[in-house]
């Protein structure tokens, strides 16, 4: 969805239109549960904070237009509840990004992984499960969320030039774990 259609459906929803609601709920939901449970490692938590964000955005619908970005705003509060939901479980939240969850299925929101075969699309999921804990996080908020740069540092209260960094470094090390397991497998090449 494009930013200005996203624009679009903030008006509408802040007008209480029901339906804008549920197609930015729609459009949105997939992906910020995803996000919760990267973060959480708790599918049925992760649906609770998810539906608690949107509770939240309808509640407050007529400050709507005034979020310069939904989409960050979405991932942010997100990620503000999961930090909420593991201090009551936990309270060593230091370790939320080094525990970076094994579990993240890159090939939800990445068309060209689903072109591919699945082992090429093993062979990735593995190279990236294998990056830094940080690194794997803005991969995977970047390529599989579709965030842009500049979210992704919103979101994580970053710089621009970090994502930036982390993203090459993670490109990187998946071409090269990519080639050395081709070259380790000439029969195998697809």
């Amino acid at each position: 969805m494009q930013p200005d259609e996203l624009s679009h459906l903030q008006d509408l929803i802040a007008q209480h239109n029901e339906r804008a609601y549920r197609r930015l709920f729609d459009y949105f939901y997939p992906k910020l549960k995803s996000f919760v449970i990267t973060l959480i490692k708790d599918e049925m938590g992760a649906e609770e904070i998810v539906e608690d964000v949107f509770v939240a955005v309808w509640n407050q619908r007529a400050r709507l237009p005034e979020i310069r970005s939904i989409s960050v705003y979405l991932f942010t509060a997100v990620k503000k509840r999961s930090l909420t939901f593991l201090a009551s479980k936990s309270k060593d939240l230091l370790s939320l990004v080094d525990e970076y969850p094994e579990g993240l299925n890159t090939n939800d929101f990445n068309p060209e992984m689903l072109l591919m075969g699945r082992e090429m699309a093993e062979r990735i999921s593995a190279a990236i499960q294998l990056l830094p804990p940080k690194c794997r996080l803005i991969y995977t908020m970047v390529r599989d969320n579709q965030l842009k740069y500049r979210e992704v540092a919103e979101i994580l209260n970053i710089s621009e030039h970090t994502v930036d960094a982390q993203m090459t470094i993670a490109i990187k090390r998946i071409a090269k774990f990519i080639r050395d397991y081709l070259a380790s497998h000439p029969g195998q090449k697809k």
